[in-house]
Formats: C-alpha cells, sequence, structure tokens
C-alpha cells in the first residue's frame, strides 16, 4: 500500500459523503480497505505529504480541447471536518489520493508528469441553491414553480402578496389581509384561476400559525379588530364574495378552512348558514355537499374533537336533510367518540334535542346494516345511541331480521336491550311475531317481556294479528306464541281482553286439525281456560286449579267420579307368613 495509505484511509469513510459516493469509492479502490502498515518513503525530495488523516481536495475544470485545469489544493483535517461538513459551495469538486513521488504521472492523469501522482476518486456537486423572490423587507423562499406563477402576476398585486409573509414574527396584521380581499374584489377577472391559487397559497403559508391554534368560538371580532385573522377573514366571507373567493382558493392548501368556516358559522352567524353551502358548491375537492360536510367533520374531530362532539345537535338540526340516512357522518361519530362523549349524546338524543337515526323505516335499516362492519365498541355506540334516541321498535326490528345469529353478535346484543322497551301498536308486535326461527330467542325474551308488563293491551293485538295472518306467518307466530308459554306469569294473556286470545286460537285449531297436533300445547292451554266452552263444564264439576299459574302448561283434566275398588283380605294375608 502507498505511503499516503493512511491519510486517505479515513475518507473512505466520511460522513461527509453520501453512501452511493461510499459505495462508489469502495468498489472501485478495494484495495485501500485492507488495514495494512504504510511503507516507509524513500529517501529523497518530496512534496510535502499530508499528515495523517488530512484529505486533499482540489477542484478541476475542462478545456475546451478536454483537458484540465488545476486548481488550489485544499487540505483538510480533522480540526476542520466539522465546519466542512456544512457543504462546499462553488464549482464541482474532485477528492483525490495521494501517491509516493516515485510514480511518474501518465498522459490523461490528473497533475500529469509531476513527482506526485493524483488519482482522482469521485465528484460532488453541491446541490442548486434556489433564489428567493425579494418582497418588501426581505427575502421569501419559494420554488421554482410558484416563484414562475408569482412573477405572472402585476407588481402591485404581488407586493401586497409578500408582504403577508414578511410582517415581523409571522403575524400577519390584519390591515394586509384586508387590502389582499380588496385586491381580489377589484382585480379577480384580471387574477383568474392560476393567480387565485397563487395568491390562495400565500394566504395559507401566511395563515398557517394561526390555522394550527385551532378555532375558537369566542373569535368574533371584525377583520381589523381581531387577533384572529382565520376568524375575521371567515366573518369577512359570511358578508363579502370577494372573501368568500380567497377561502375557496384558500382550502386548496389549508384543509382547516372549510371546518373553521363551518363552525364559525354556526357558533356566530347561523343565519348565514346557506355561505358554508356556496362555498362548498365552488370547492372543486369535494363533488357534493355531503361529501365536504363529512371531510370538514372528520378534519375537525381529528383536530378538536370537544368542539366536534359541541356541535353536533346544532349541525344534525341545520342539515337535517343533507345527513339523512348518513352512514359516514355516524362512523366518523362511533370512530371517535369515548364514553364521556357518548352519555351526554345519550342525554341530549333521550330529551329529542336532536336526532341521528329519525323515523324513516328505512333509514334506520340502512344505518343499523351499515354499522355491522364496525368494530365492537364502534357497533356497541351505534345501539346505545340508538337506545337513546328510541324510535318505535316496529322501525327497528325489520333491520334485526336481517341480522345472522352466527357473526352477528354485538348487533344481536344491542337488539336485545333495544327491545325492553315496548312496542307502541300492533305493527310492532306483528313484526316481533314475525322474525325467523333463528331469533327465537330474541322473540321470547322480547315478546315475554311485553306481554308480562301489559297484557291486555297485547292480547288484543294478538288476536288481531292471529286472525289477520296468513297461512306463510301463521306457523312461525304460533311457534313463537307455544315457546312464550313457560315465560309468562298465570293465564293473563288468555284471560284478558275477554279471551281474546284463547278465542282465535280455538277458531283455528278447530278449522285446521294439523294446527291442532302440530301446536298441542298451546291447544290445550287455550281450550283449558273458561272461556272456552268444551272446557267450562269440566272446570265447573272438577274444581281443579289452573295449571297456567306455574311454568307447565295447562293440562285438561277428567270430571267424571271414578269408583273405588275394594281389596278383600283373606286370612292368609293376616297371617305371619
Amino acid at each position: 500500500m502507498c505511503v499516503c495509505c493512511r491519510s486517505v484511509e479515513p475518507l473512505f469513510e466520511s460522513s461527509r459523503f453520501d453512501d452511493g459516493l461510499r459505495q462508489l469509492i469502495r468498489s472501485t479502490f478495494p484495495e485501500f480497505y485492507p488495514q495494512a502498515p504504510a511503507p516507509q518513503p524513500e529517501p529523497g525530495p518530496h512534496p510535502s505529504v499530508p499528515e495523517d488523516n488530512d484529505v486533499i481536495i482540489t477542484s478541476s475544470d475542462k478545456g475546451a480541447e478536454g483537458g484540465s485545469t488545476e486548481k488550489p489544493v485544499v487540505i483538510v483535517s480533522d480540526e476542520e471536518e466539522e465546519e466542512e461538513r456544512q457543504g462546499v459551495q462553488g464549482e464541482d469538486l474532485e477528492i483525490i489520493g495521494a501517491f509516493s513521488g516515485d510514480e511518474e504521472g501518465k498522459e490523461g492523469e490528473p497533475h500529469g508528469g509531476s513527482s506526485q501522482g493524483f488519482v482522482a476518486i469521485a465528484e460532488i456537486s453541491p446541490e442548486p441553491v434556489e433564489e428567493g423572490v425579494e418582497g418588501v423587507d426581505g427575502e421569501v423562499e419559494m420554488g421554482g414553480e410558484e416563484e414562475d406563477r408569482l412573477c405572472l402576476l402585476p407588481e402591485s398585486i404581488r407586493e401586497t402578496l409578500l408582504s403577508l409573509l414578511l410582517d415581523n414574527e409571522g403575524v400577519v396584521q390584519p390591515a394586509i389581509l384586508d387590502e389582499v380581499v380588496q385586491m381580489i374584489r377589484e382585480k379577480r377577472s384580471v387574477l383568474g384561476e392560476e393567480g387565485m391559487s397563487v395568491v390562495g397559497g400565500l394566504v395559507a403559508r401566511a395563515l398557517e400559525q394561526d390555522f394550527a391554534t385551532g378555532f375558537r368560538p369566542e373569535d368574533t371580532l371584525s377583520l381589523r379588530e381581531s387577533e384572529r385573522p382565520s376568524m375575521a377573514l371567515c366573518k369577512c366571507a359570511s358578508e363579502d364574495e370577494s372573501a368568500l373567493a380567497l377561502l375557496v382558493s384558500l382550502s386548496d392548501h389549508e384543509p382547516s378552512t372549510g371546518y373553521f368556516l363551518l363552525m364559525f358559522l354556526l357558533h356566530h352567524y347561523r343565519d348565514q348558514l346557506s355561505k358554508y353551502k356556496d362555498f362548498t358548491s365552488q370547492c372543486a375537492i369535494h363533488p357534493t355537499l355531503i361529501s365536504a360536510l363529512v371531510a370538514d367533520l372528520k378534519e375537525c374531530v381529528e383536530k378538536e374533537s370537544s368542539l366536534f362532539f359541541d356541535s353536533l345537535p346544532l349541525i344534525y338540526k341545520e342539515f337535517a336533510v343533507e345527513l339523512k340516512h348518513c352512514e359516514e357522518l355516524l362512523s366518523v361519530i362511533v370512530a371517535n367518540i369515548d364514553p364521556a362523549h357518548l352519555q351526554i349524546l345519550m342525554q341530549q338524543l333521550m330529551v329529542r334535542d336532536f336526532a341521528i337515526f329519525g323515523n324513516d323505516k328505512a333509514g334506520i335499516e340502512h344505518l343499523i346494516e351499515s354499522s355491522l362492519g364496525l368494530d365492537s365498541f364502534e357497533q356497541f355506540c351505534v345501539w346505545q345511541l340508538l337506545c337513546a334516541e328510541g324510535p318505535d321498535a316496529s322501525l327497528v326490528i325489520p333491520a334485526i331480521g336481517k341480522f345472522d345469529a352466527q357473526e352477528h353478535h354485538e348487533a344481536l346484543s344491542g337488539a336485545i336491550l333495544f327491545l325492553r322497551a315496548e312496542a307502541s301498536g300492533l305493527l310492532g308486535v306483528s313484526e316481533l311475531f314475525s322474525l325467523p326461527l333463528r331469533h327465537s330467542g330474541l322473540v321470547t325474551a322480547a315478546g315475554s317481556r311485553w306481554i308480562n308488563a301489559k297484557p291486555s293491551k297485547y292480547a288484543k293485538y294478538l288476536s288481531h294479528f292471529l286472525d289477520k295472518s296468513g297461512k306463510d306467518t301463521l306457523s312461525l307466530t304460533l311457534t313463537h306464541l307455544q315457546n312464550l308459554l313457560q315465560y309468562l306469569k298465570g293465564n293473563a294473556l288468555f284471560e284478558a281482553a275477554d279471551g281474546a286470545v284463547a278465542k282465535a286460537l280455538c277458531k283455528l285449531f278447530s278449522a285446521d286439525k294439523y294446527y291442532r297436533e302440530r301446536f298441542d300445547k298451546l291447544f290445550k292451554v287455550a281450550s283449558g281456560l273458561p272461556d272456552s266452552s268444551s272446557a267450562k263444564s269440566q272446570e265447573e264439576g272438577s274444581g281443579a286449579p289452573s295449571a297456567g299459574a306455574g311454568k307447565r302448561p295447562l293440562q285438561t283434566v277428567s270430571t267424571k267420579p271414578t269408583a273405588k275398588k275394594r281389596r278383600v283380605i283373606n286370612k292368609e294375608d293376616l297371617s305371619d307368613n
């Protein structure tokens, strides 16, 4: 290895060079990597050799005919390494290794013919330095494309925009922002769509800190008085179309713009809420009002969840038509809610402060079905909110019928809790007793609770439903009723409403022997009641207690007297044998 090996060796792992350069050096000069002792230099005059750990750097410019012109050599030592890490500015530099003086330079090599040869190792090309656009009080850094677009604007407009970025400590002066709005009002046609995009980008950069602070409902001052330029701009947009156009351009660069405007109008200028609809109609990002509204609310809940949940009642009231059957917003709510906000929302739903599900059967069914793919906690929250809002059972039961008993355990658990509330009419009862048999346990749980609470009310509904049921649903209904028998309190269901249920069953069983044999337990209970003429005389003669007092079905008891047989005792029976 050459005499200068120890000087060149640290170069190969220098942190000043990127990984690609170090790999290039390693593959091109593998002989410099083995750790071998440096040989002693031969006697004789030699040019000064750099000390250990020094790095030789030289620069070269190619001549017109392909030759090279040497430039001054720079010696970089370890002490100067920290300064050199900051980068080298100027012309392209070559890093070379020094070799012993007895190696003659060859033609075409750098420093050819000299007593000390140099071999080029790699080149360093400094990154281009972007020039800024000089403004009123200084220089603003920006990319080349943005700079080109800005330069297309008139000088007066450009100076006004640049002044936004040059205020002290990044604070945007309201007067300057007012000038921008005035400029848009006067020269919007000159700016065009591309110019408005440039304006929006610079205003977004100027208001970046202000948007990062978040929305505060108390910031309602005028444009010139407000300490929050973003809030002042929202207020100005509620009154001025030019300011609204500026917000539209601003939203392409600042995603918080939409929810700032929405919350500002909701909390302070609700009569101007149509301005938000105008804003969304001009934004090209979201094609519909619902998609824009949901996107802005997602941005809001990610940055300020308390503000989002506090604003939900207002949002559902003001956008009741647009948010009808909106499963996207329901998913956003349950995905970000915590127990504290959940109980507050449930209270507001119970007092009818607002509604999420509404009273539309198709809408409720759609929202419930869309929630089946959510995780367990989110489904739990959906059913908690549904129970708190409390729509009629007849609107919810059809959706329950579509559940899979083997997959939708969370939904079925929520449905059981929801059906603790009684159905308000015949429709709820008919929907419950028409559920498929895979939900027989749920029908038994809910039906027994309803009937035991108000037997007269549900006896009327059931008798009417039995009279009107067709063959398709009659077997299903009778199966559910027979499963209910052991959970009913006494004979209240069959005795209530003048025995309406018992009469309907006896009429059905007398007309069709198939039903009488298949549902024998139900037949025995119905025919054994006093309302049945065939069983009335039997119970009067026997005085047998009603079997419905317990959980076992009522059984008919024969009333004919039975003659007792006499037993004859012989002498043999009395003997000791």
